[in-house]
């Protein structure tokens, strides 16, 4: 009498053990972060590039926080964080009516044809980087991360759309 006890203590046993490893399998992350460092190649690749870049990247981010410099992206899975080996970005997030016609330039339009003039486009892409500078919060990404380079006067300006 006393083995089948002994026995029924050790499956009661095994059976706790074999659900707390198995919580503990569910509980992980399926989901990776987002690859903050592949789209910082891409907003670089675009920096390198002449006037009349328009580069692409996927990502699996849900938010993004983006300043002149540096930007984060975050999902289920985790944050990651990046800088920019190259120039200045003039980050544009999704749904900002404020910089609308920065988002025109980044969807491909020629900057000549959304601003009036040099100046006005110039004045808009630095209150944009202003703006994210003093401002870095998370706000809803698109899933796609754009990037617009524009050169006027040798003045290399980087439109980035996460």
């Amino acid at each position: 009498m006393e083995a089948f006890a002994d026995r029924w203590v050790m499956y009661a046993g095994l059976a706790m053990i074999t659900f707390t490893l198995l919580g503990a399998v569910l509980s992980m992350q399926s989901i990776p972060p987002p690859d903050a460092d592949a789209a910082a190649n891409t907003i670089d690749d675009a920096a390198g590039r002449g006037g009349g870049t328009h580069l692409e990247h996927e990502h699996n981010a849900k938010e993004v926080r983006a300043g002149a410099k540096r930007f984060g992206l975050r999902n289920e899975g985790g944050e990651n964080h990046e800088s920019i080996a190259f120039g200045t970005m003039v980050p544009v997030t999704v749904g900002d009516t404020h910089y609308e016609k920065l988002g025109k330039v980044l969807a491909g339009e020629q900057w000549q044809d959304v601003f009036d003039d040099k100046q006005a486009f110039l004045d808009r892409t630095d209150a944009a980087t202003a703006d994210a500078e003093g401002n870095e919060q998370w706000s809803e990404a698109s899933g796609t991360l754009r990037v617009t380079t524009v050169v006027i006067d040798g003045e290399r300006t980087i439109i980035v759309g996460f």
